[in-house]
């Protein structure tokens, strides 16, 4: 019987050897192949996004030119995962449907933390009874059309938008240049006629409906992929020069055509000028050039995955800082913005760590 229990014991011991090694093998094979110049990206982006939240554009010179340096950071974040989801083998509808449910369930979660903390401060001030069941669904919806205390899914509100088109620009895969195109010459249309008319024509669409815009750089994330030519024609450090100087140059340029032209200074208003789309396309081909030393690729694994995280957490963090700061001076905007982007990454650190509570910052 011995004997039978430790053959038994030892084909057990073999099966789970076999399993941990399939797995770490799998494991292994998912770091290899993942683009860590993309989540440099993506990281970089983020920073970005967190400085147009916090940087006071009109405070100084200062200020306005950290801003417009900050604005490439949306159409980078879109041109990101249409260079991952349309270099794909195939995308089926059960994948969609699971990337849609994976967002859906970040939104619900924290429109219900709202709610319960809404109900919360209600019971203190000592009203009852003022928030319903109604709420909870509302503050879901409000915060996909850019509204309420969770503006900032508006984003992913877009990003549904396009995981629901993906299939369709699949099955387009051979028109998809006909269709940034058209898309591209849509956006370009209305920033004209935004200069024209003296304002931002794309006001009076809710940034989750800019399907235009969105779809222009999802696609071409996606094209970016399929050129590598640009390392024969220019090297790293000249790429880097036309960088600074595009940049310099679209700083310049938005700043004098927000305050003349759209007299309006939000970044959002220029996503669909060609100059922003030049600007993108140079700085998404120059950090995807780069080689990642060790050192800087570990880094990137701590710091990528919780580049939603802090999207999602800055707006609240910001929000709780603004009524506690006043900020009229441009090196407390500085230290603010900096302040605010470690205690949203701190967050989500923790929050990275803690198996239920992570669901809320991952998608």
């Amino acid at each position: 019987m011995a004997s039978v229990d430790t053959h038994e014991s030892m084909s057990d011991n073999l099966v789970a050897s076999k399993q941990a090694s399939k797995q770490a093998s799998k494991q292994a094979s998912k770091q290899a192949s993942r683009n860590y110049n993309l989540d440099l990206l993506k990281i970089i982006a983020c920073i970005a996004v967190v400085g147009l939240h916090t940087l006071q554009k009109d405070l100084s010179v200062i200020n306005s030119t950290l801003y417009y340096c900050c604005g490439f950071a949306v159409p980078v974040f879109f041109m990101c995962s249409g260079y991952m989801l349309l270099n794909r083998n195939q995308v089926t509808v059960s994948y969609v449907i699971r990337k849609i449910t994976s967002i859906l369930r970040v939104v619900l979660l924290w429109s219900f933390l709202i709610y319960v903390a809404e109900i919360g401060w209600d019971i203190l001030k000592g009203q009852f009874g003022i928030l319903s069941l109604l709420d909870f669904p509302i503050i879901a919806l409000k915060s996909l059309l850019q509204k309420g205390r969770l503006w900032q899914f508006w984003y992913l509100g877009a990003l549904m938008i396009l995981y629901a088109l993906l299939p369709l620009l699949f099955k387009l895969k051979d028109k998809l240049k006909f269709i940034w195109i058209i898309c591209l010459c849509i956006g370009f249309a209305l920033q004209i006629v935004s200069y024209i008319y003296g304002q931002p024509i794309q006001k009076y669409f809710i940034q989750t409906f800019r399907v235009w815009t969105w779809i222009q750089y999802f696609i071409l994330g996606g094209m970016l992929a399929e050129y590598k030519t640009i390392h024969k024609k220019v090297t790293a450090c000249q790429h880097g020069v036309i960088l600074i100087a595009v940049t310099a140059l679209v700083v310049i340029y938005q700043n004098f055509m927000g305050r003349f032209a759209l007299h309006n200074l939000y970044a959002e208003y220029f996503y669909d000028d060609i100059l922003t789309l030049v600007w993108v396309i140079i700085l998404f081909t120059f950090m995807m050039r780069l080689e990642l030393k060790d050192g800087a690729v570990n880094l990137i694994k701590q710091f990528a995955p919780i580049t939603m995280g802090v999207y999602i957490v800055h707006p609240l963090v910001l929000r709780v800082a603004n009524s506690a700061f006043l900020i009229d001076a441009v090196v407390a905007s500085l230290i603010f913005f900096v302040g605010i982007l470690i205690i949203s990454a701190v967050m989500c650190l923790v929050m990275k760590h803690v198996p239920v509570v992570r669901r809320m910052i991952e998608i």
